[in-house]
C-alpha cells in the first residue's frame, strides 16, 4: 500500500518553498481571495442591516458595555450602572473588547445609556439604533472581512492556492460568523486578533525575524487582553520551539513579548477591591462545565421545577467553591461519585463533542446570541440554504480536523526533535489546546467560534492529502494499464 509520505512533495509545504504562484495564476488567486473577503463583507453587511434586534444587550454583552461606558464618562474601569453613585473599580473581565465599544463610544460622540423593561419583568440598557453600538457593529462587519482573507493567508502557508481558497470561503460563509458581527460580544475581535498573531508568527519564523515574533508575541497578548484562554499558548509555542531545536532567540522574543500584555493589566487590576479576575472566572466555568444539563436547564428555569433545582445546585457549587475550593470540590466530588462513569462520558467524549456542535446552548437560537427578529436567516431562501447546508456539514468538519490533528500528533512523535516539519503543528496544538481546556471548563460551541478558522484549516488539509493521494493512485492505475 502506497504510504501518504512517499506522494509526491505538496506545494502548500512551508519548507518547500515560498508557494508564490507566478503571473496569470498569482493574479488569478489574488482576485479570487479578494473576492471572498469581499463576499464576508456583503453577507456581514446584510445581516446587520437587515436583522432587527430589540434588545441587543443582554448577558455578557451588559458587563462588556457597562465597562466601556464607566471608562468614558467616569475613567474608571468598572460595571457600575450609570445610576449608582458608589462607583468601585472591577477588573472581573479583560479590557479588550470594552476598549473596543469605548472607541465606538467616542467616535459617536455620544453613549446614553437608558434603562428599559424587558418583557420578563427584567430591565436592560440601550437602543439598536444608538450611534454608537451601530459604529461597533459595522467595525465588526470589517474584522469579520479581514478574517476571511487572514484565513487565506495562515492557510497558504500549508495548503495550495485553490484550498486556502476553500478555507476563505468558510469563513466567510459560516452561519455564526455571520451573526455574531451583529452581537455586542467578543468572539469577532478575538478571531480577528488570534489569526493576525498566528499570521505574524509563521511570518516570522520564515524569515527567522526577532521583530516579526515580537509582534506576534504581543498581538497574542492583545487577544488574552479580548479572551484570557489564549493566554498560555505563546508559552506553550515558545516552549515548543526550544524543545524541537528551533531558534531560541524566537522563542524567547516571543515569550517576552506575549507576557508584556498580561503582566501590565495584572498590574493594572490590583486595584479591584474584589480581587475578580481571569483566575476566578475560570473557577466558575469549570464549576459550571461539570453540571452535563446545565445549558438546557438554565434555558428551562423559568419554567421547569427540575431546571431551576439544577441551576440553584449549580450556584450553591459555585458560591462553596468561591469561598473555599476545597469545600467546593468535596461537592463536586459526591455529585461524581453517583455516577462515574457517566462523568467520565461527559468529560472525555460529550464536552469535546459538545465544544465543536452546531448550534449554541445558550443563545435566542441554534446561531444567533440575542433575539432576532427578520433575520436574512430566515427571510432569505440564499441564506436559509447556507445554514441548512453548514449545519449537515459540521459533523464532516469535525471529523476531517480531527483525523488531520491525530495525523500531525502521529508525524510530529515521529520526528519529535526536529525542526523541520511540513505538518500543520501550530494549527493542529491550538484545536488540542482549546478542546481539552474547553472540556475541563465550559464546552459550548460559541466559545469554539474564534477557533473555527482553524479547524477548517485542518479540513482542507485532510482534504488536500486525500485527494492528492486519490490523484496519485489513479495517475499510477493508468501509467501500468
Amino acid at each position: 500500500m502506497t504510504r501518504i509520505a512517499e506522494l509526491p512533495a505538496q506545494s502548500g509545504s512551508p519548507e518547500q518553498g515560498e508557494h508564490v504562484a507566478c503571473g496569470k495564476e498569482n493574479s488569478r488567486y489574488v482576485l479570487l481571495a479578494a473576492c471572498l473577503m469581499l463576499l464576508g463583507l456583503a453577507i456581514r453587511s446584510i445581516y446587520v442591516l437587515v436583522a432587527q434586534v430589540d434588545f441587543p444587550i443582554r448577558g455578557d454583552s451588559n458587563e462588556y458595555v457597562l465597562y466601556a461606558w464607566n471608562w468614558v464618562h467616569r475613567g474608571i474601569y468598572s460595571m457600575a450602572l450609570p445610576t449608582d453613585t458608589s462607583i468601585e473599580p472591577s477588573g472581573f473581565r479583560a479590557p479588550g473588547y470594552p476598549w473596543l465599544i469605548a472607541a465606538a463610544m467616542r467616535w459617536a460622540g455620544h453613549s446614553d445609556l437608558p434603562f428599559r423593561q424587558l418583557p420578563n419583568g427584567l430591565w436592560t440598557i440601550g437602543y439598536v439604533s444608538d450611534a454608537w453600538m451601530r459604529c461597533v457593529m459595522f467595525m465588526q462587519v470589517l474584522m469579520g472581512a479581514a478574517s476571511v482573507g487572514l484565513s487565506m493567508a495562515v492557510a497558504r502557508f500549508w495548503l495550495r492556492p485553490g484550498f486556502s481558497l476553500l478555507v476563505g470561503a468558510l469563513v466567510a460563509l459560516w452561519p455564526q460568523s455571520v451573526t455574531f458581527t451583529g452581537a455586542l460580544l467578543s468572539e469577532t475581535l478575538f478571531s480577528f486578533t488570534l489569526l493576525l498573531a498566528f499570521w505574524m508568527f509563521l511570518y516570522a519564523k520564515r524569515h527567522a525575524s526577532n521583530v516579526w515574533m515580537s509582534a506576534s508575541g504581543f498581538m497574542f497578548g492583545i487577544a488574552y487582553l479580548v479572551n484570557p484562554v489564549v493566554g498560555l499558548f505563546p508559552l506553550l509555542c515558545a516552549f515548543g520551539m526550544f524543545w524541537r531545536r528551533a531558534s531560541r532567540n524566537l522563542g524567547i522574543a516571543l515569550a517576552v513579548s506575549a507576557l508584556l500584555a498580561p503582566i501590565g493589566w495584572s498590574v493594572a487590576r490590583h486595584a479591584d477591591p474584589t480581587g475578580m479576575g481571569a483566575t476566578q472566572r475560570a473557577e466558575i466555568a469549570f464549576v459550571v462545565g461539570s453540571w452535563p444539563d446545565y445549558y438546557s436547564a438554565y434555558a428551562w428555569r423559568f419554567k421547569e421545577p427540575s431546571a431551576a433545582w439544577i441551576v440553584a445546585q449549580e450556584s450553591r457549587e459555585q458560591d462553596a467553591f468561591m469561598r473555599d475550593r476545597a469545600a467546593g470540590l468535596a461537592m463536586i466530588r459526591a455529585r461524581f461519585a453517583e455516577d462515574p462513569a457517566a462523568y467520565v462520558q461527559w468529560y472525555l467524549l460529550r464536552k469535546p463533542f459538545l465544544y465543536w456542535d452546531w448550534a449554541l446552548r445558550i443563545g435566542a437560537s441554534d446561531i444567533a446570541f440575542p433575539e432576532t427578529r427578520h433575520s436574512p436567516y430566515d427571510v432569505y431562501a440564499s441564506f436559509r440554504a447556507m445554514r441548512s447546508v453548514f449545519e449537515r456539514l459540521n459533523p464532516v468538519f469535525f471529523w476531517f480536523a480531527l483525523a488531520g490533528v491525530l495525523w500531525t500528533v502521529a508525524g510530529s512523535l515521529r520526528s519529535a526533535r526536529s525542526s523541520v516539519t511540513t505538518l500543520p503543528v501550530l494549527p493542529a496544538a491550538l484545536l488540542i489546546y482549546v478542546t481539552v481546556l474547553h472540556s475541563v471548563l465550559q464546552a459550548e460551541p460559541r466559545y469554539s467560534l474564534a477557533f473555527r478558522p482553524f479547524e477548517f484549516l485542518m479540513f482542507a488539509w485532510v482534504l488536500q492529502y486525500v485527494l492528492t493521494f486519490l490523484g496519485y493512485r489513479m495517475a499510477r492505475g493508468r501509467q501500468m494499464a
